[in-house]
């Protein structure tokens, strides 16, 4: 395993602290979007967090259990706390409601949540009990569909395409 890069570890902190600050934007709302685009935090910490996946894990040694075992024991306890909370304490006693959302509903995009794959395409109905939630089902989809096929993939073979690529 390679050693940590405590310059990007720290430019990741940075960027989730943006991100948390964000979602009480509303609360300062003279300073809202000056000092800081507050969604590029998000573009960052994505981009961030993928190199920081590339670097750490190797082909040659990869192994998709131990890889998604780390991903889940990292993110999922606290997304599952939130969702639960969430549903408890706001959807079910204020949302649910047999004509706008009617328990059926509720209930389907309960399990969607409950499995992070609610913010997917196709597959996904863009519910989210947990608003800032949204992210950690694209980041999923990013753990388990693009970062495991990217590894195995051959750079492409001029610079041209790897420019491309990166725009």
């Amino acid at each position: 395993m390679r050693q940590e890069l405590r310059a990007l570890t720290g430019l990741r902190g940075a960027a989730a602290m943006a991100v948390a600050l964000a979602h009480f934007k509303n609360a300062f709302p003279a300073n809202a979007g000056a000092a800081f685009m507050w969604h590029n935090a998000v573009d960052l910490f994505f981009c961030l967090s993928g190199f920081t996946l590339s670097y750490v894990y190797s082909r040659d040694t990869f192994r998709f259990s131990d890889y998604l075992t780390a991903r889940i024991a990292r993110v999922y306890p606290l997304y599952l706390v939130c969702l639960i909370s969430a549903g408890a304490l706001y959807v079910w006693p204020r949302l649910i409601d047999p004509v706008t959302y009617p328990a059926s509903r509720a209930a389907l995009d309960f399990a969607l949540q409950l499995v992070m794959l609610n913010g997917w395409p196709v597959i996904g109905t863009g519910m989210h009990w947990d608003a800032p939630a949204w992210s950690l089902s694209a980041e999923w989809f990013c753990y388990v569909a693009l970062f495991p096929l990217l590894l195995f993939r051959n750079a492409p073979p001029t610079a041209a395409a790897r420019f491309l690529g990166i725009v």
